[in-house]
């Protein structure tokens, strides 16, 4: 009754009420955050252990084990679920829902750093993550170009896209997929190292011990001080050939000698393919809070950018957002092993 006595006997204000309201809406609604998922916390946390060139059954012994009995007695743990790769042990702890999961994590940190004693030398710090919707990649862009080579593509993905993506606000990670990084390859040649009397671990050896710089200590002089080092990593992929690994009957021997040296690039552990044709391509994550399409769009603008003040020949592709990421496909090669990957589940219950 209220309302309508009101808009009868006072129909402009009314009027200018409800065109307030109106006005309202549009603009909260232009400033109304989007997101596929909705920001909720899932008590679930991984725990990724790598423990290089082990088989699967010495991963699971010696690690994966151990973990799950480590984090097992933390309270409102609902099941522990275990899987033992070729050099990788995961383990994935599944909490309450009334669980708060940053409390969880801390827990499982102080766990696992309780039994690192107990863990296995070689391997590498257990990194805690939990389960977060948010940190899954937004958008995909895919570089590709006729004239540059694989590895200069890579360099120009790596300092200037990255770097103008990195620069958005809202951006949390730019991770990069496919690429050529530049590295020294020494192929040995057994003939040769068969003749030298010499084996691969002393080729190693030598080439750890003459690749470094060794600080020497502080020159002192007139009340300044200058540090002094030994510059003995080359800076010319020539200078490698001349490089002494080891001795025999007195003499040097280069790595030359032994070995072929070449300037060519690293083993790629990812592929990127847009359409079946390989890419040099990046994912982008946002940060908590972000909205990320907007975010997205201004990356688009970045990307282009980036394309003008390049060098001419590459040329960017936006693959799509997490609304609709079926432009991009990307796989990751594993290590071979002759033996097949054991896998391990158990479910157990907090006492």
């Amino acid at each position: 009754m209220f309302l309508s006595n009101l808009s009868i006997k006072r129909p402009v204000f009314a009027s200018v009420l409800m065109l307030a309201l109106v006005t309202l809406g549009v603009f909260s609604y232009r400033r109304l955050a989007l997101d596929l998922y909705p920001d909720v916390e899932i008590p679930i946390l991984v725990i990724t252990t790598k423990f290089p060139g082990r088989r699967p059954e010495s991963v699971e012994r010696e690690v994966t084990k151990r973990i799950e009995e480590a984090v097992n007695p933390i309270a409102g743990v609902k099941h522990v679920i275990s899987t033992s790769l070729e050099s990788v042990s995961q383990v994935v702890v599944q909490f309450q829902l009334e669980v708060r999961v940053n409390d969880a994590a801390q827990e499982a940190r102080s766990k696992v750093a309780a039994i690192r004693g107990d863990l296995p030398q070689g391997i590498e710090e257990p990194i805690i993550q939990k389960l977060d919707f948010s940190a899954m990649p937004v958008v995909s862009l895919a570089v590709r170009s006729k004239e540059l080579s694989p590895r200069d593509l890579s360099t120009l993905v790596e300092k200037k896209v990255k770097r103008r993506v990195e620069s958005i606000t809202g951006v949390g990670k730019v991770d990069l997929v496919g690429l050529a990084k530049r590295e020294v390859n020494v192929d040995i040649d057994p003939l040769r190292l068969e003749a030298m009397g010499m084996g691969v671990d002393e080729v190693i050896a030598g080439i750890r011990a003459e690749n470094v710089n060794t600080p020497l200590g502080r020159l002192a002089r007139e009340g300044s001080e200058v540090p002094l080092r030994i510059s003995g990593k080359p800076k010319a992929v020539d200078d490698f050939r001349s490089m002494v690994v080891a001795e025999r009957m007195g003499r040097p021997v280069a790595l030359g000698q032994v070995a072929e040296v070449v300037d060519g690039i690293e083993e790629q552990r990812t592929r990127a393919f847009v359409n079946g044709v390989p890419r040099s391509g990046s994912t982008s994550r946002s940060s908590p809070g972000r909205t990320p399409w907007l975010w997205s769009t201004r990356s688009r603008g970045r990307s282009r950018g980036s394309g003008r003040s390049s060098p001419p020949g590459p040329r960017s592709r936006w693959c799509g957002t997490r609304r609709s990421s079926s432009g991009t496909r990307s796989r990751t090669s594993r290590p071979r092993s002759s033996s097949a990957a054991s896998s391990r589940s158990s479910s157990s219950s907090a006492s």
